[in-house]
């Protein structure tokens, strides 16, 4: 019985990871090239201190 509450349980917590939910992108997200120059900016400010 103790085993069949564990099987359960390891069921339930691999079942609630799964996502089947397709998220869409913001209007004024940042394009992948310019995001990377602010993380370099940002990184080099950071350094820089």
């Amino acid at each position: 019985m103790k085993h069949t509450y564990i099987i359960l349980a390891i069921v339930l917590f691999f079942g609630a990871c799964t996502s089947n939910t397709i998220y869409k992108k913001p209007k004024d997200l940042i394009p992948k090239d310019q995001m990377v120059d602010l993380m370099v900016d940002m990184y080099m400010a950071n350094v820089s201190v």
